[in-house]
């Protein structure tokens, strides 16, 4: 078995050239993406939270109305299906 290495080997775009390439990954590049998965798994990137614009005092009634009525409603069809 003939091991191939590259200049990138030992990156993800060197792991990327051996598939490109239809042959084995060489050690570093295999090594390389073992770490790239852990590292991605051990310190997950959280999303960039949305920027929200505050809520008014008047929308903020309009919302709690808004869910006791789909509260309500929900309840009442628990009730007819049982």
């Amino acid at each position: 078995m003939v091991t191939t290495y590259r200049q990138g080997c030992g990156t993800h775009m060197g792991l990327l050239l051996h598939h490109a390439a239809d042959e084995p990954p060489c050690g570093e590049c295999a090594r390389g993406e073992l770490l790239r998965r852990v590292s991605v798994e051990e310190w997950p990137i959280r999303p960039a939270r949305p920027l929200l614009a505050p809520v008014t005092p008047e929308q903020a009634e309009e919302n709690l109305r808004l869910l006791l009525d789909e509260v309500a409603e929900f309840e009442a069809g628990k009730r007819s299906a049982a």
